[in-house]
C-alpha cells in the first residue's frame, strides 16, 4: 500500500489524519473508502485519491 498521506492533509496528526491511520490499521485498503473519512475543512476531494 503506497499512501502519502502528508501530501492531501498538513496534519497528520489531526482529527482526520488518525481517523485514516487508525482505519488503516484496522485493515481498510480501499482508497476511496478511506477519503470518505476527511474532515469537511480538507480540501482535497475524492478525486485526489487514486
Amino acid at each position: 500500500m503506497n499512501i502519502q498521506l502528508g501530501q492531501v492533509i498538513s496534519d497528520v496528526a489531526g482529527e482526520t489524519g488518525l481517523k485514516i491511520i487508525r482505519a488503516i490499521l484496522g485493515g481498510e485498503r480501499d482508497g476511496q473508502a478511506l477519503a470518505k473519512l476527511k474532515n469537511g475543512h480538507i480540501r482535497a476531494s475524492a478525486a485526489d485519491t487514486p
